[in-house]
């Protein structure tokens, strides 16, 4: 700037400007009219059962139903029983599981889920409201490892592993994986394509709601950052229908590390296998 170039006015310096009243009062219809749309969104959530925390304001509440702004978190799989990795990345992709004998852990291999994020009001980061369940027929389940594992590493939830497990046999609600764990639907498979988002339940927090005792998890909305295709667990057949992969989002894990095969009721143009890993 010169010297006679004059310095612009700072904001506190302009002169107030009066806005004309018809533009006042469209500005107080468009703010009822979001506080009515978040309110009718809220309604709607909790006649699903996906939505039970309490807001502690109509701005916190718009904040959770508004996922535009959302994306995935990152992850790629590591299993050092797998590679010759010494350690695996601080990503939380630690696939290698713990074994745990606990009656009551969760199951959300093909659960139904919200077909949209929210953010998770305890650890701020987007998740997927999941509707699981408990199987009855065996108390053995596999867990996230101890540390860098699984949906409560993500979440900040705490450890997995032992801790985890014995959370479970106290009676809290852990979704886990046990291979021999009843289905609430038959279990059914679709092989998306690469980087194609999903829900993380394997080691997410769950609880019951009060009315009508369904569980729901907060499982993480996540994306796998290797080029593997992205195999996603559905919920019975009637979810094979069209295209599955870009019609809500579906339980699953890091692409490729999936220990369930079988094979899949419809196969993205994009990927290149007919077979899928289904997710935990």
């Amino acid at each position: 700037m010169t010297d006679v170039e004059q310095a612009p006015l700072l904001e506190s310096q302009q002169p107030a400007r009066a806005w004309p009243l018809s533009w006042r009062w469209a500005g107080v219809a468009a703010t009822a009219l979001m506080v009515l749309a978040a309110t009718v969104a809220l309604v709607q959530l909790h006649a699903c059962g996906l939505f039970t925390q309490p807001a502690d304001s109509v701005l916190q509440l718009s904040q959770q139903l508004d996922d535009h702004d959302l994306k995935p978190i990152g992850i790629a799989p590591c299993n050092l029983s797998e590679t010759a990795q010494t350690e695996c990345p601080q990503n939380c992709g630690d696939v290698a599981g713990y074994h745990c004998e606990a009656p009551g852990w969760v199951f959300c291999i093909n659960a139904e889920c919200a077909s949209q994020p929210v953010i998770d009001p305890e650890s701020s980061k987007p998740v997927v409201l999941c509707k699981c369940w408990q199987p009855n027929n065996t108390i053995s389940s596999l867990l996230p490892s101890a540390t860098n594992s699984g949906a409560s590493c993500v979440l900040n939830a705490g450890e997995g592993g032992k801790k985890m497990c014995e959370k479970i046999k106290a009676g809290e609600l852990w979704s886990t994986y046990g291979p021999n764990g009843t289905l609430l639907e038959p279990l059914e498979s679709a092989v998306c394509a690469p980087h194609t988002p999903w829900a993380w339940c394997w080691g997410a927090p769950c609880h019951r709601e009060e009315k009508g005792g369904e569980i729901i998890c907060r499982c993480p909305y996540m994306t796998s950052t290797n080029e593997a295709d992205q195999p996603v667990s559905l919920a019975g057949k009637s979810e094979c229908a069209g295209n599955p992969c870009d019609r809500g989002l579906h339980n699953s894990m890091p692409a490729g590390s999936s220990p369930n095969q079988q094979t899949a009721c419809y196969n993205s143009p994009s990927s290149s296998t007919t077979t899928t890993r289904s997710g935990l």
